[in-house]
């Protein structure tokens, strides 16, 4: 009996000593982590809205499913521009997140994807903006061209009107068309930006 509750008294101490170590390391890294999150955004924000935009904020989007809107202001607080957030589904491997830049009227200024588990070199066709590296500028130690990188299937978007887009479009009728061999990870990004296009008129009624 005795030999029982030592036992009991030893793994309660192991489990409590183990609880609290946990709770320690959240602690630690909770803060760091929501930080890298807060830097990574601002960045995205950037790279779809206008370079004018100097103050990006979430708005209030109650009663929005999966789709959180930011406004973007110029140095004397002006509206400018718009972005949003959205999930879209049916991805090869996942859901693929994707942020949309908008101007006033609702066009499409910049499209980047944020999240994402398709698969490299096939479904990431769709998804990645990364620039071709060059031998050439390599071994002659040019700087890469700054800016946003192309990618045919995503700049395809740019210039489309969100009243032209939406759940009730079809991809064919839309304009953008799907990357051969990565149709998956085509319609989860289509699908991302339609859940924008749907949310787009509720926001510039507020």
């Amino acid at each position: 009996m005795k030999d029982t509750l030592k036992l009991i008294a030893s793994l309660g101490l192991i489990c409590l000593f183990c609880g609290a170590a946990l709770v320690y390391v959240h602690n630690k890294v909770e803060a760091p982590c929501a930080a890298a999150e807060q830097k990574a955004l601002q960045e995205n924000l950037k790279l779809v809205m206008p370079q004018e935009a100097v103050a990006m904020e979430k708005m209030a989007t109650e009663g929005l499913e999966n789709v959180v809107f930011f406004c973007g202001k110029d140095a004397s607080g002006k509206l400018i521009a718009y972005a949003a957030e959205a999930v879209g589904t049916g991805g090869f491997n996942g859901n693929v997140k994707v942020m949309v830049g908008l101007s006033l009227e609702g066009k499409v200024t910049g499209i980047m994807v944020t999240a994402h588990g398709e698969t490299p070199g096939v479904g990431t066709k769709a998804t990645d903006r990364k620039a071709p590296k060059s031998f050439w500028k390599f071994i002659c130690g040019k700087k890469e061209e700054a800016g946003t990188p192309p990618n045919k299937y995503l700049d395809s978007f740019i210039g489309k009107d969100t009243s032209k887009l939406g759940s009730n479009v079809p991809i064919k009728s839309s304009g953008v068309h799907p990357i051969s061999g990565a149709t998956y990870s085509s319609n989860a990004v289509y699908n991302a930006v339609n859940k924008v296009a749907d949310a787009f008129p509720s926001i510039v009624k507020r």
